[in-house]
């Protein structure tokens, strides 16, 4: 089977679609199948080589003027410095993201033309989104050849608490609802995220759920020294949860206080947030590793899970999970005790800090169900019926 995977991310890059990608070519090469990979041009230290698994399939979008620009402000945030991104960077994606539709990455759509002709007839096009523009150009593609779309989310679109700009949404609504009606399967990494697409699209295909997981080999395996550190490993969005009703009791806990964030954090936090600043994907990994205990931030509408989820997970570290409200998606994991879950109030919070302070100290082994290898196996299964 021949399948044409449609991301604008992809490795050197480490983003979550990058690595999910990744695992991806990586289980149906194994199962024997050619693997056509479309996608933007990326940087980053990522360590997979993603030409050498799939040769001539590797198919680059050259880079817009938009695009363009981007990359500039993003070799110059990874510096070794360790310098923030430069204010036209922001300012320059907001101009773009009001001008095009759905966001600023949808040029590439556009780019994509001129090396349409270089790939071969799929079996199977599976987009991974976002952003959504690939959505978009995977619908087209599966249109051109004829063959099966499926639509992999990694976060929801029209529903999206993140999209900003809400006289966008009914147009968010209409070009999902065009995709949605022309794809064979969708792909979620939640089952809230699943029954959401239902709720929002009862003419929807078939759904399946299918989680990042994470690579053991990733998290060493030697004594690892825990350090003092309670962290969030990861970019805080402003359209996260507030810090302040955690702030507001931390200091009751000096086992735990401060909190360190470690990577960007975006909008206004509590003064007393220790910001350490963007390290790679590598990096993220080890200081998951060593820290005290971890935090992870949710959103108001929790509809899907990062994929730090599941690294907390291999970090064998005990972490706190802050979330919005009584239905969210990290309830369906078997996390055991390693986690615990708290609503953003002081009131649960304090509980719950008391219950993660009982746990620190602790490694907890790996779970294999978690492991990406196993998963995306499962996913490729899904693929091949998807006819």
């Amino acid at each position: 089977m021949n399948v044409l995977l449609v991301s604008y991310y992809a490795p050197p890059t480490s983003t979550p679609r990058a690595v999910r990608l990744a695992n991806l070519v990586q289980a149906l090469v194994r199962r024997g199948h050619r693997v056509q990979v479309l996608t933007s041009v990326n940087t980053g230290k990522d360590t997979l080589n993603l030409k050498k698994l799939v040769g001539s399939d590797l198919v680059e979008v050259p880079l817009g003027p938009f695009g363009r620009a981007q990359l500039r402000g993003s070799a110059r945030s990874t510096s070794d410095s360790g310098a923030p991104a430069p204010k036209w960077k922001a300012k320059l994606k907001g101009i773009a993201h009001g001008l095009l539709f759905p966001e600023w990455q949808s040029e590439w759509v556009f780019q994509a033309q001129a090396v349409i002709p270089k790939l071969g007839r799929p079996d199977r096009v599976v987009s991974l989104v976002a952003p959504f523009s690939g959505a978009i150009l995977g619908t087209k593609l599966a249109k051109k050849y004829g063959v099966p779309h499926i639509v992999d989310y990694g976060d929801p679109w029209s529903h999206s608490v993140d999209r900003g700009l809400n006289w966008r949404r009914p147009l968010d609504r209409l070009a999902e609802k065009r995709v949605i009606s022309g794809a064979r399967a969708l792909v979620v990494n939640a089952d809230l995220h699943a029954d959401r697409l239902r709720e929002v699209f009862p003419s929807a295909p078939e759904v399946g759920c299918f989680w990042n997981g994470y690579d053991p080999t990733d998290f060493s395996t030697n004594n690892v020294e825990v350090g003092t550190e309670f962290r969030h490993v990861g970019q805080l969005y402003s359209a996260r949860l507030s810090l302040e009703p955690l702030f507001q009791v931390l200091p009751e806990f000096p086992g735990l206080f401060p909190l360190h964030q470690v990577g960007p954090s975006f909008g206004d936090q509590p003064s007393e947030l220790i910001v350490h600043p963007a390290v790679s994907f590598a990096e993220s990994l080890r200081q998951m590793q060593t820290a005290k205990a971890l935090c992870l931030l949710g959103s108001p509408g929790d509809f899907q899970l990062p994929s730090k989820i599941f690294h907390y997970v291999g970090s064998g570290r005990p972490f706190l999970i802050v979330v919005g409200g009584e239905r969210h998606a990290y309830s369906s994991l078997p996390l055991g005790d390693r986690a615990v879950v708290a609503q953003n109030t002081p009131e649960a919070l304090r509980d719950g800090l008391k219950q993660l302070t009982e746990r620190v100290g602790k490694s907890y082994p790996p779970l294999a169900e978690f492991f990406a290898e196993t998963i995306m196996d499962r996913y490729v299964t899904a693929i091949e019926g998807w006819a």
